[in-house]
């Protein structure tokens, strides 16, 4: 008999990749029943570091994406959900340590080109703060989300 290895994401923070790759995932799914249906606008993730913050925020990211094949066998795929894909715009800042402020303009410079691009947002300059409102703004009106 073939002993089956138990694959332990550590340091795993891309829900996708692991469950492609058959590792262990406890279900926290039932949260996000939770947060649907309390309709909060903004929700706090208050945890100690390497407490499965990204991880979280990364099975969010394609639950709203509509990926239901990934969520097989968990909580969320036993509800009444429509499992359409909503536009999900989220900013990674775990890439640098951003000791001035010039490193962390520059990220989000690229990341909402990358987001301008994709929904075919005009630029209209200004501000960062102007260019992520547009965004958000666009990519409602062109996904009805």
């Amino acid at each position: 008999m073939e002993e089956t290895k138990i694959k332990y994401p550590i340091g795993q923070q891309d829900f996708k990749s692991l469950r492609n790759h058959g590792c262990v995932y406890i279900d926290k799914t039932p949260f996000f029943k939770k947060i649907i249906d309390d309709g909060r606008q903004y929700i706090s993730l208050a945890r100690p570091r390497r407490f499965g913050k990204s991880l979280f925020l990364s099975t969010l990211k394609y639950f709203f994406e509509g990926e239901r094949e990934l969520f097989k066998g968990l909580f969320i795929d036993s509800i009444d959900w429509n499992w359409e894909s909503y536009p999900v715009l989220r900013l990674d800042l775990n890439t640098d340590s951003y000791s001035e402020p010039v490193h962390l303009d520059s990220l989000l410079d690229n990341i909402f080109k990358k987001w301008e691009k994709e929904y075919e947002v005009k630029e209209i300059g200004g501000s960062l703060a102007t260019r992520f409102q547009n965004i958000i703004e666009v990519a409602h009106l062109k996904t009805g989300r």
